[in-house]
């Protein structure tokens, strides 16, 4: 015994056995898996070509396969979606406030003549539009956008260069790489004319034709970083005007001239 005292060292009952406890272990929450079913690419390209695109009126629908196409309120673009990633499409203005990374690519194409003076040439933006639509039905691409017949972008600095506009962020999981080089290789096989690329986009590497910004608004993410605002942020901050809030660039390394 202590010889202290008694208490420490007298014999203890043995502690009642406590039950044993289940063990609940929780199974991580899996993102919805979209069910995607096959799709006749070549019909579907011929449904959404050029020129059944731009013969929608304001407020027409176009649909098929899981895709959809309809004017879109600025009059200046004609939208294109797969709806099975972008069901609120149809509602227009839906993806700024869900936009965590803010990325977008643009298809420089020369939709004028040799002389900056001349009308718009709608038939090379529908040959390029045409070129490419198949590869966007193929491998799904959540969003897209190209210019009307009646516009031309090659006056404005910041604006030209984007005559079809690719959402990346809409569809990030995609093989981007592969998509980009597929593009890249159908415009050229088909003799498009690049157009002048717009002074807010970085060029991807050894592409004749894309370039891509990022429009994510740190300050006030309900609205696009416009390529204007995005200029003056850059300055400001000292970074690049593609990128001005420094995201992480999913196309830094891509290179098309190997």
């Amino acid at each position: 015994m202590c010889k202290y005292c008694f208490s420490c060292c007298r014999p203890r009952s043995p502690s009642p056995v406590q039950p044993q406890q289940q063990v609940i272990i929780q199974q991580p929450r899996l993102a919805p898996v979209i069910q995607e079913t096959a799709i006749d690419v070549e019909e579907t390209s011929r449904r959404f070509n050029y020129a059944t695109i731009s013969k929608c009126e304001r407020g027409d629908l176009l649909q098929g396969s899981g895709f959809i196409s309809m004017p879109l309120p600025n009059s200046v673009f004609i939208g294109f979606a797969y709806e099975a990633i972008d069901p609120r499409y149809p509602k227009a203005k839906m993806k700024y406030a869900h936009n965590p990374g803010g990325w977008k690519l643009h298809i420089a194409i020369n939709d004028r003549g040799r002389n900056i003076n001349e009308p718009a040439i709608p038939d090379r933006v529908a040959e390029a539009w045409d070129a490419i639509v198949g590869i966007l039905i193929e491998h799904r691409v959540g969003d897209a956008k190209v210019i009307k017949s009646s516009v031309s972008l090659i006056d404005d600095a910041t604006q030209s260069g984007k005559q079809i506009t690719i959402q990346y962020y809409i569809s990030p999981e995609r093989d981007w790489p592969t998509i980009l080089i597929q593009i890249e290789k159908a415009l050229r096989a088909k003799g498009i004319q690049e157009g002048r690329h717009s002074s807010s986009d970085r060029v991807i590497l050894g592409s004749r034709y894309i370039t891509y910004r990022n429009e994510f608004n740190k300050t006030n993410n309900s609205k696009p970083l416009t390529a204007d605002d995005a200029g003056i942020i850059a300055r400001q901050r000292r970074t690049l005007a593609y990128n001005p809030f420094e995201m992480l660039d999913p196309f830094e390394h891509l290179n098309f001239t190997n």
